[in-house]
């Protein structure tokens, strides 16, 4: 159960760093689509990891 937890805890950092970093590309110099693949690229790394 606590191994359950932790996993979630450690997914919902992930997911939210990437849409952190999704949303530092959108306002930054990088182009629109780096965004999508940095946030594709996290979501298979965390689909992968759980």
């Amino acid at each position: 159960m606590l191994d359950l937890v932790v996993v979630v805890i450690l997914s919902a950092s992930l997911l939210i760093a990437a849409v952190w970093n999704a949303l530092l590309a959108l306002h930054g110099q990088a182009p629109w689509w780096v965004m999508w693949v940095r946030l594709g690229l996290s979501v298979a790394v965390l689909l992968g990891g759980v």
